[in-house]
């Protein structure tokens, strides 16, 4: 669900050093780029799921279907990243996920409500600050935004200065 995805890079923005610290560069890029690509035609998905006739239940439990997909892969996600490093069992890295979880909840839910709206549009929500300058640092001139920077250091679009 693209709502979810949009709530996704909400969540993610004041967590991404936490969460990508020691993470391959070039992986970290390609899912926030994909992410910050995602919001860039929410419009239009939208659009053309109403253009066919869909309804607000059917568009209701997709994203409930979406939800549970994305938190069941990412669970396998996890348990196998856990396991190859050897943390299943370790108590701090269930503290995290949890909290994670959560803090992910109280985030998107409300939002994810509201978007089931009669007079909801996508183009409604604000897009996040970082997104435009996820997507700019692929201009074709650097490896991303997770180059050898610091996530949190990236300034937003409207201080980035011209290349």
């Amino acid at each position: 669900d693209l709502n979810a995805l949009q709530e996704t890079i909400r969540w993610l923005e004041p967590q991404v050093d936490e969460l990508f610290a020691g993470a391959h560069h070039q992986a970290s890029s390609l899912f926030l780029w994909h992410l910050a690509e995602e919001v860039e035609h929410k419009g239009v998905a939208f659009d053309v799921y109403r253009s066919i006739g869909g309804t607000r239940r059917t568009y209701a439990l997709a994203m409930i279907c979406a939800l549970v997909l994305l938190a069941w892969f990412t669970m396998i996600g996890a348990l196998i990243i856990l396991w190859h490093e050897r943390r299943l069992w370790n108590p701090l890295s269930w503290v995290r996920i949890v909290r994670w979880l959560f803090s992910f909840l109280f985030s998107a839910g409300p939002v994810m409500a509201v978007s089931t709206g009669r007079r909801f549009h996508p183009s409604q929500l604000v897009d996040p600050p970082r997104v435009q300058t996820w997507l700019a640092a692929y201009d074709g001139r650097s490896d991303g935004p997770c180059g050898d920077q610091d996530l949190s250091a990236m300034p937003p679009p409207s201080t980035r200065s011209p290349r």
